[in-house]
């Protein structure tokens, strides 16, 4: 059927490969209840380290629009522990460290332990993650007040010259008088 007459937008296509894989899965998943477990739903791979890395072709910035479509679906009409959306969620958050920022990877990681994802994986990343944040938060800290210690010292030496300068002044016009009287 032609997109145009059906009313779909041209992006429809393309998203429904998540939605295709979903349901491969979840008829490969009947009596298995570790199979999420194992397998990757959409068959994306980044890794077993503490940082996640691109092992796809795939556009990640567009896959995750994808899956946030259809994670946007799939939450609001499905119980908070589901291994589908915990799995979609905890690929989010992957590709979110590699192309966005370690805070929003580790508060979609979070996301993905309230649907139920868990294991050694997760645990790693988000270790590695909160160590990172904590020593970037404590950088923007030290960032924020080291110019009030610069202005600080800038304005003491400035008064220093000032008072200087002041005194050298005054011992001069204190000469000329006495060489005048």
């Amino acid at each position: 059927m032609d997109q145009t007459r059906s009313g779909n937008k041209p992006e429809f296509a393309s998203r429904q490969w998540i939605h295709l894989k979903i349901l491969e899965a979840k008829v490969q998943a009947k009596g298995d209840p570790n199979y999420f477990r194992a397998h990757n739903i959409l068959g994306l791979d980044f890794g077993q380290d503490e940082i996640p890395v691109k092992k796809t072709k795939r556009d990640l910035h567009q896959t995750k629009q994808q899956i946030y479509y259809q994670l946007a679906e799939r939450m609001t009409f499905i119980k908070p522990k589901d291994p589908v959306v915990a799995q979609l969620l905890f690929d989010a958050g992957n590709i979110s460290a590699i192309i966005d920022d370690v805070k929003t990877a580790l508060d979609i990681y979070a996301q993905a332990r309230r649907s139920g994802y868990s294991g050694k994986l997760i645990d790693q990343r988000e270790k590695y993650f909160q160590q990172l944040q904590t020593k970037a938060e404590s950088k923007q800290e030290f960032d924020y007040t080291m110019p009030i210690y610069v202005s600080i010292a800038v304005l003491v030496g400035l008064i220093a010259i000032i008072i200087g300068a002041i005194t050298w002044i005054s011992k001069r016009i204190k000469r000329k008088r006495q060489i005048a009287e």
